[in-house]
């Protein structure tokens, strides 16, 4: 007798499909933005605005904006820059582009983005002195340079020595004082500190007189057989004759820098 084997059921496999479903540009399921992404590897240039700031006084700050150019994805501020100050004793930078004043002089900021990098100049305006008057007094019993405030006030002794000191002039910016000691021209600190012989020579140097940009000191000088105009560098080198005739030559002064 035969038997017929039954016959089990197959499994149907389910197929499922994702159909009418959301696929905008939040959903997980959208394709990547075809816009453009900026990348470190394609910047082609930095520019600081402004390119130049001056500050007043130490704690006084500047905000600086670093446009960086992509090569695809155009300009954009402040993307992808490390900022630096490379004199961080007359001003710093954070990370903002923020740059605070710290001391007197010219600081170089930099803002690099990749390969590229843009430099600005900051510059610390020193603080101003108070308003003082140099003077020659013989009150100590010879003739000294003195300093004193605006309203007579404070006189102090800036030389005190010896020797015969007359014809103080202050230098442009106020930092450093030419003077006559016996028969030569010296500069010294403002503070009466570091005198420098500059002219050291035989016969009268006298009549310092400053260039505008405090680099040279005009005199005249007797020390060949009668006044004629001479000129030394601050440091006391370079000193040369100006005029050469045999009348008497004196009390040179400079032109002043014209102002625009």
């Amino acid at each position: 007798m035969f038997r017929i084997r039954p016959i089990h059921a197959l499994p149907l496999l389910a197929l499922v499909f994702a159909c009418d479903q959301d696929v905008g540009p939040e959903s997980p399921l959208a394709p990547e933005s075809r816009q453009p992404q900026a990348a470190v590897t394609d910047i082609v240039s930095v520019e600081i605005t402004p390119a130049a700031a001056t500050l007043g006084a130490p704690g006084e700050v500047v905000i600086l904006v670093a446009e960086v150019g992509h090569e695809h994805a155009g300009t954009m501020e402040n993307r992808n820059v490390r900022w630096s100050s490379l004199d961080e004793l007359v001003a710093t930078v954070d990370r903002d582009g923020l740059v605070t004043a710290a001391g007197a002089g010219v600081a170089r900021i930099m803002a690099e983005a990749g390969a590229v990098a843009d430099t600005a100049l900051v510059t610390v305006a020193p603080l101003e002195p108070p308003d003082q008057i140099l003077f020659v007094s013989e009150r100590d019993g010879n003739a000294e340079v003195y300093v004193m405030d605006a309203d007579g006030s404070n006189p102090v002794n800036l030389t005190n020595d010896i020797a015969g000191d007359d014809q103080p002039v202050w230098s442009p910016d106020g930092s450093k004082i030419a003077f006559v000691k016996n028969t030569d021209i010296y500069v010294m600190n403002a503070d009466g500190s570091a005198p420098v012989n500059l002219t050291n020579a035989a016969g009268i140097d006298d009549e310092p007189a400053w260039s505008p940009d405090g680099t040279k000191v005009a005199f005249r000088s007797n020390r060949d057989g009668n006044f004629e105009i001479y000129v030394v560098n601050v440091d006391g080198t370079g000193q040369t004759r100006l005029t050469n005739d045999p009348a008497e030559d004196r009390t040179p002064r400079w032109r002043p820098l014209q102002t625009p």
